[in-house]
């Protein structure tokens, strides 16, 4: 795993999604990056993420995330902003209890409900290959899991493959992360549980290969994404990512 930045300057789930073997060529290193939220970057963390030369940062997260955890200025050429999740993962926990919240559930919600959004993010990606891209959440491993695994579906990445890269993020998200996002939400009745945990900094692979068959039952990431409206200009673009 190539992680450009280390845990400890403000960010702990920054990586590099290649090099990743695709259909008809391979996504390489220094292309394609995945993290959590932006806002707490040290003065060096935040020098780290300009030396990437990112074209573009898409940031999935909700407007009143991006109010209270605003993101640094400067880290890209241009960033846009796309509300992914649009309220879903707030109507599960009301629905269900926090603790009831299945991972799967929600992706597979996403996915019924968030096409267009989701579609946006991937038109975003095209029309910036092959300059690099980083996209982001706050914790990056859910809305911005579900982004990157779906471009790299599209792309033809092995199935195992990007369930791989998507349970990485645990590894970045189980130590202080994790605390100091627990922290900030026991105010607001959270509770510290296991299962809570688990919904918070778990990335089981098992979790990307349920999202990646429900995108198969949906007709394959290319056509989901084509319904969604994705052109077929914008698919090849995306394949401008690919070496």
């Amino acid at each position: 795993m190539n992680v450009p930045i280390e845990p400890g300057h403000g960010v702990h789930n920054l990586r590099d999604v290649g090099p990743q073997h695709a259909d008809g060529g391979d996504l390489p290193a220094g292309r394609l990056y995945r993290s959590d939220a932006l806002h707490a970057l040290s003065e060096s963390g935040g020098d780290a993420v300009r030396r990437l030369g990112l074209e573009l940062i898409i940031d999935l997260r909700a407007d009143w995330e991006r109010t209270v955890d605003p993101s640094i200025d400067g880290l890209a050429a241009r960033t846009e902003t796309i509300d992914l999740d649009g309220g879903e993962l707030a109507a599960a926990a009301e629905q269900h209890g926090i603790e009831g919240i299945e991972l799967l559930d929600v992706n597979h919600t996403l996915l019924e409900r968030r096409g267009a959004e989701l579609a946006q993010a991937v038109r975003l990606i095209a029309g910036a290959a092959p300059g690099t891209v980083l996209v982001h959440c706050s914790a990056g491993k859910d809305r911005t899991g579900l982004v990157i695994g779906t471009v790299l579906a599209a792309l033809g990445v092995d199935a195992e493959a990007i369930a791989a890269d998507y349970a990485r993020s645990e590894e970045g998200l189980v130590g202080e992360w994790a605390e100091t996002t627990l922290g900030r939400l026991a105010p607001l009745g959270v509770p510290d549980t296991p299962r809570v945990r688990a919904l918070l900094a778990g990335s089981p692979a098992a979790v990307m290969i349920g999202t990646l068959r429900r995108l198969d039952e949906l007709g394959g990431a290319r056509a989901y994404l084509t319904a969604n409206g994705v052109s077929a200009g914008e698919l090849a673009a995306l394949r401008r990512l690919l070496d």
